[in-house]
């Protein structure tokens, strides 16, 4: 049987080696930090900042990194729970990863549909205890 909902799908240890050489491009005045990894490729994307990215937002950076799994993983639960209620085929929620949004207060993944043409933001925020919370699923 096909999993079509992946759990713990990425390397944290080698993306945080990619974070560390801190390669920050931009294009367009949008600034980020590409990952071309093995099986999937994505950006980390800061809106608030135009220039120098500040230290904090790549110790979020860090702290996303290192969570990738569980946050991704919320959203593979999301989208395998909604399949199993939904009159609509699996594939209409087979999502992979194509970017992400550091925002000092939240931050966005943003997903591309595998095989149908769609697009789906999962907002999380770290808490008061330093745990993430999923904010619009």
């Amino acid at each position: 049987m096909t999993n079509h909902f992946p759990k713990n799908r990425f390397k944290p240890a080698a993306l945080l080696d990619a974070l560390g050489t801190k390669n920050v491009e931009c294009l367009s005045d949008d600034y980020f930090i590409a990952f071309e990894c093995i099986e999937h490729e994505f950006e980390i994307y800061f809106p608030e900042i135009k220039g120098n990215i500040p230290e904090n937002y790549f110790n979020l950076a860090k702290k996303v990194i290192e969570n990738i799994n569980l946050l991704d993983n919320l959203v593979q639960e999301s989208c395998e729970k909604e399949a199993s209620k939904s009159k609509f085929g699996v594939e209409n929620f087979m999502l992979e990863l194509a970017f992400i949004k550091l925002k000092e207060s939240e931050v966005c993944f943003r997903y591309w549909g595998q095989i149908v043409n769609t697009e789906w933001d999962a907002v999380f925020r770290m808490n008061e205890g330093g745990n993430w919370e999923k904010v619009n699923f």
